[in-house]
C-alpha cells in the first residue's frame, strides 16, 4: 500500500459528478457509484492507492458507459505505476466520452492521464503531444499547461516550458506549484534572481511548501549566500525530514566551512535511508577537511561500493597520497589511467606517488605524460571533482 497523499499538482482533478451517458442506468446504479466514486476519491487523496483502484473499477461495473470511472481508475494505475492499464483505461474513456455530454471535459482528462503516464515513462515527446490534445479541448485547463511544461522542461526546451508554466499561472495565479516549476526553468538558464522572485510567490501563497524552500535553498547556494540557504533547508527539513534536504543542507554548511555540521548532516541523510553515494562522499571531504583522512577514505570506499565514481575514485587516490600511503595511491591512480588515459590528474597524482616511494624512472615518464596532457580535460560521469594537488608539471 502506498501511504502518500496523492498531489492534486500531479494528477487530474477528480470529479464527483455524472452526466447521462444516453444509455439507460437505474437511480440506484447512479447511488451506488457515486458512492464508490467519493469512496475512491477519499482513499486517493489518502494515498491508499491500490484499494482506491478497486473502488474505481466498482464505478465502472456499475456505469461501464460514464468516463469518469476509466479516468480516476487510470490515475490510481498511474500511479502505481501500472502503465499499461492506465494507458487503457485512458483510451476506453477517450471512447466512451465521444460524442457524450461533458466530451470535451472527459476526453481533456483522459488525455492528461495519458501524458502523465508517457512523463514518467520518459516519453516527453509523447507527453507533449497528450497534453496539448488536452488543450486543444479545453484551453483554459491550467493543469494541462503546467504538465506540458514539466514535460518541455524534461527535455530541455526552456522557453517553451517557461511560456507553459506563465500561461498555467495566468490561468490559476493561486496555484503554487508552477511558480516553483518555472524556477527550476530560471535556475537551469542561470537566472537565480527571477528563481527567487517566484519562489517568493509560492511560499507567500503556500508558506508550508517544503519543495518550494528547498529549492530556493538552492539558488542562494548557487549565489554563495550560505545563511540563507541553511535557512530555508531548515525549514524545508522541519516541515519534511527528507534526507535530500539534509544532504542539500551539508553541501551548504561544506562550502561555508562548518565541516562538523557537514558531517553531522550527511550522517543523518544515510540514516534516513538516502541513495548513500553522495552524503557518503560529501562526509569524506568533511573529514579530510578536518583532518580525519582515515574516516574519509573508510566513507570515500563505501561510496565506491555503491556508485564506481570517477570522481569519488580520483578523491579515494588523493587522499591516500595526502596520508603517506603512496603504494595504495598509486595503485588507484593506475585504475583511473587505464580507464581515462587522457585525464592528467591521477597521471600527476601518481607521479608524485613513485616519487615519494622512490621511483624516479616512474615518476619522470609520468611527469613527462602528464606535461603532454590537457589540464582542462575531465570526464563527464558526474561532474563531482573537489580535490586536486597543486604541482606544476610543465
Amino acid at each position: 500500500m502506498n501511504s502518500k497523499p496523492i498531489s492534486s499538482t500531479i494528477f487530474v482533478a477528480l470529479y464527483l459528478m455524472f452526466a447521462t451517458s444516453g444509455i439507460a442506468q437505474s437511480n440506484d446504479d447512479r447511488l451506488r457509484a457515486q458512492q464508490h466514486l467519493s469512496t475512491g476519491n477519499v482513499l486517493l487523496q489518502k494515498g491508499n492507492v491500490e484499494q482506491a483502484a478497486v473502488e474505481f473499477g466498482k464505478v465502472i461495473e456499475f456505469l461501464p458507459n460514464l468516463a469518469i470511472g476509466y479516468i480516476n481508475r487510470g490515475l490510481a494505475y498511474a500511479y502505481l505505476g501500472k502503465h499499461a492499464e492506465a494507458l487503457a483505461d485512458a483510451e476506453k474513456a477517450l471512447a466512451v466520452a465521444e460524442n457524450g455530454p461533458s466530451q470535451k471535459v472527459y476526453q481533456g482528462m483522459a488525455h492528461q492521464v495519458r501524458g502523465h503516464v508517457f512523463y514518467s515513462q520518459r516519453e516527453y515527446q509523447r507527453s507533449i503531444e497528450a497534453y496539448s490534445s488536452g488543450i486543444e479541448l479545453e484551453p483554459v485547463n491550467a493543469k494541462y499547461h503546467n504538465g506540458r511544461g514539466l514535460a518541455y522542461m524534461a527535455l530541455g526546451e526552456y522557453e517553451q516550458a517557461l511560456r507553459d508554466f506563465g500561461k498555467t499561472i495566468e490561468l490559476d495565479p493561486k496555484l503554487a506549484q508552477p511558480y516553483v516549476n518555472r524556477s527550476v526553468v530560471h535556475r537551469r538558464m542561470k537566472d537565480n534572481a527571477a528563481a527567487i522572485r517566484d519562489l517568493d510567490v509560492a511560499l507567500s501563497l503556500d508558506p508550508s511548501n517544503a519543495g518550494a524552500l528547498s529549492n530556493r535553498a538552492a539558488n542562494y547556494l548557487d549565489l554563495k549566500k550560505y545563511d540563507e540557504a541553511i535557512s530555508d533547508f531548515s525549514k524545508a527539513i522541519a516541515l519534511e525530514p527528507k534526507w535530500e534536504f539534509f544532504y542539500n543542507r551539508g553541501r551548504a554548511y561544506m562550502d561555508k566551512g562548518d565541516f562538523q555540521r557537514s558531517i553531522d548532516d550527511n550522517t543523518e541523510a544515510i540514516r534516513r535511508g538516502a541513495d548513500s553515494y553522495k552524503p557518503l562522499h560529501n562526509r569524506a571531504i568533511a573529514h579530510h577537511r578536518l583532518g580525519k583522512n582515515q574516516l574519509a577514505i573508510d566513507d570515500l570506499r563505501k561510496a565506491l561500493s555503491v556508485s564506481p565514481s570517477s570522481s569519488a575514485h580520483y578523491n579515494l587516490a588523493y587522499i591516500l597520497y595526502r596520508s603517506g600511503k603512496f603504494s595504495e595511491a598509486s595503485v588507484e591512480a593506475s585504475k583511473l589511467i587505464a580507464k581515462f588515459p587522457a585525464w592528467r590528474a591521477p597521471v600527476v597524482l601518481r607521479g608524485e606517488s613513485y616519487a615519494k616511494l622512490g621511483n624516479t624512472a616512474r615518476a619522470n615518464a609520468d611527469r613527462l605524460a602528464a606535461s603532454k596532457l590537457s589540464a582542462a580535460w575531465k570526464p563527464s560521469e558526474d561532474g563531482f571533482f573537489i580535490l586536486d594537488l597543486d604541482i606544476d608539471v610543465r
